[in-house]
């Protein structure tokens, strides 16, 4: 009997290498159940890295918030849905809003939307 650093001999290395193999040759059953675990992992990841790469780039971009919505609901010529003409331009839109709420609706109304869409 040999003595190792650490006070270990040599006997209870072999005992325990020996217990070690046993312990893999005694559980089947925890060496398929850690190959059926990861089988499930890689085959979740597969998936997850295949719809990444299949769906269309779109899905993944944040909607957009019209900041001229406000400035439409309020003029008359976009509510009577009169079709195109200058006076539906966005400089007229925000003209009219200005000239009928102040000038306060573009701090109020415009910059908040068009603030969200920058983030």
């Amino acid at each position: 009997m040999t003595t190792l650093p650490g006070g270990r001999s040599s006997e209870d290395r072999s005992q325990a290498s020996r217990r070690d193999e046993a312990d893999a040759v005694k559980k089947p059953q925890s060496n398929a159940a850690t190959g059926a675990s990861a089988a499930g992992i890689r085959a979740v990841s597969a998936r997850m890295v295949a719809f990444y790469f299949r769906a269309p780039v779109k899905a993944f971009f944040r909607s957009r918030i019209d900041y001229m919505g406000y400035a439409r609901a309020i003029n008359p010529r976009v509510q009577a849905n009169l079709g195109w003409s200058w006076r539906v331009t966005t400089p007229v839109l925000l003209a009219h809003a200005v000239k009928t709420h102040g000038w306060g609706f573009i701090p109020n109304q415009v910059l908040p939307p068009l603030l969200a869409n920058t983030l």
